[in-house]
């Protein structure tokens, strides 16, 4: 099946412009948005929007403001601003005539329950989708994320004004941004540790598959099962991953949307189109 793409732009709720991209599928039977990881502009999801749209998927994705296609940043630009008002803009561009299914990427599942709209989506897969407290890190890695949020990223975004492109944040990340996700992995319980937005995400009723990905070193499986945690009227379960599974010895952190780790899709997939349902894990059930 050969999918149709085409660029637009969108406003966010503030009425900045936002750089996405629609991928169509003929007679599409649900309607996907997928949320990237930090600093990762939306092209990267490119393969994997096709092979949804292949299977029936309307698809979008977009960038958040600062960057890619969403650049410059407004001044004063936060993380809590991707959810709350570039995700629910896009959201809000989905009316209800097709089901609404998510895909979040690391930050993407983060920003995710953030968006008001989050109560209107049915299903989410979530890879490697984590708390950034750096305690569910262990041994080195704990020092580094520590590291990460107490000294590197404060310190850039405060000489700099911006995280660069090199940091290993993709596109780089907008100075503010930076601060506020740093001053989150600094706290426990991260961004939960604010009232307000866990009732934001006590609002979603979504079915939700998380992905943990076991060489993944930003996103171990604690982080994952602690975000996870958060979305306590979900239903919900977490799926290791090994790259044995495809025979590869590494896939971390952004391997999976690459065409490489494609035999890992089908059952993504199949969940996003509603095949498959996600058990009901999530403890706070009964």
């Amino acid at each position: 099946m050969s999918v149709a793409s085409e660029a637009f732009q969108l406003a966010a709720v503030d009425g900045h412009a936002l750089g996405a991209t629609r991928f169509v599928a003929p007679a599409a039977r649900v309607r996907t948005v997928i949320a990237s990881a930090t600093g990762v502009p939306r092209a990267y999801y490119a393969r994997f929007a096709t092979a949804l749209a292949e299977a029936g998927s309307e698809v979008l994705t977009f960038d958040y403001r600062g960057i890619g296609d969403s650049r410059p940043a407004p001044r004063g630009a936060s993380m809590t601003d991707w959810g709350t008002l570039d995700l629910e803009a896009v959201l809000r561009t989905c009316d209800d005539r097709l089901p609404l299914t998510l895909v979040g990427h690391s930050v993407g599942t983060q920003m995710f329950g953030l968006a008001p709209s989050a109560s209107r989506v049915a299903r989410v897969l979530s890879v490697a989708g984590q708390s950034g407290d750096f305690r569910h890190w262990s041994g080195v890695g704990r020092l580094v994320m520590a590291s990460l949020w107490f000294v590197a990223l404060p310190a850039v975004a405060t000489v700099l004004g911006r995280i660069p492109k090199g940091m290993g944040l993709g596109d780089g990340i907008p100075g503010g941004v930076a601060r506020q996700w740093a001053a989150w992995g600094r706290t426990p319980g991260y961004l939960l540790a604010d009232p307000a937005r866990r009732a934001a995400y006590a609002t979603v009723r979504a079915e939700m598959r998380a992905i943990a990905i076991s060489d993944d070193d930003y996103a171990p499986e604690a982080a994952v099962h602690a975000l996870m945690a958060g979305y306590v009227s979900a239903r919900w379960r977490v799926d290791r991953v090994e790259p044995s599974a495809i025979g590869r010895k590494k896939l971390g952190h952004f391997g999976w949307f690459k065409q490489s780790a494609a035999p890992l899709w089908p059952s993504a997939i199949a969940f996003v189109m509603g095949g498959a349902h996600a058990a009901a894990t999530n403890p706070t059930e009964s």
